[in-house]
């Protein structure tokens, strides 16, 4: 299960780009356009499975995994810390000796040393994303445009929570950004 401790500090599209970007001149839209920003990042970074910007996440294994545990969504930048926590809910904080970070797609922790038999469970708490919006690549920028555009064309489905279909645009745009799993 992977849970998000912290969001990004800011969106990759600010405001008042997105507005210029659409000609809207007016404010009556700024509160759900911001929400359709965020929206259409959070969007795209599970169907990429990459964080864009810098936030923090957690990672829980149940019992002792078997191999490496997984860290999504990737662009794993930092490891703070692995717990484990055993059956009487006592927790041990491992040292980075007994871990490594795998920077293979999907990013992972791989234990070098054997997990106790009493495990309940592991948390592994990082970081994901890029520190600065000039480190994301350009068709993804151009793809949370068009995204957040559609959205605003297609605000009375947003509201009503209804399905909004992604334009083909956007995944074309990044396609050669998806993970392929076998």
């Amino acid at each position: 299960m992977y849970t998000l401790l912290t969001p990004p500090a800011s969106e990759p599209l600010s405001l008042s780009d997105v507005k210029t970007a659409l000609r809207i001149d007016h404010d009556d839209d700024d509160t759900a356009l911001a929400g359709m920003i965020a929206t259409a990042r959070t969007f795209l970074e599970r169907r990429l499975d990459h964080a864009f910007l810098d936030q923090s996440w957690q990672a829980r294994v149940e019992g002792a995994p078997d191999g490496p545990v997984p860290l999504r969504p990737g662009a794993v930048t930092a490891v703070t810390s692995v717990t484990i926590t055993d059956e009487d809910g006592a927790t041990t904080a491992l040292s980075s000796d007994d871990w490594r970070l795998c920077g293979s797609k999907p990013e992972s922790i791989q234990f070098l040393t054997p997990l106790p038999s009493s495990t309940s469970h592991i948390d592994v708490v990082y970081s994901s994303g890029a520190a600065d919006t000039d480190d994301i690549p350009a068709d993804l920028l151009r793809a949370l445009y068009l995204l957040t555009a559609h959205y605003y064309e297609e605000r009375e489905l947003f509201r009503e929570r209804r399905y909004v279909p992604v334009p083909l645009g956007v995944e074309a745009l990044i396609e050669a950004y998806k993970e392929v799993r076998l």
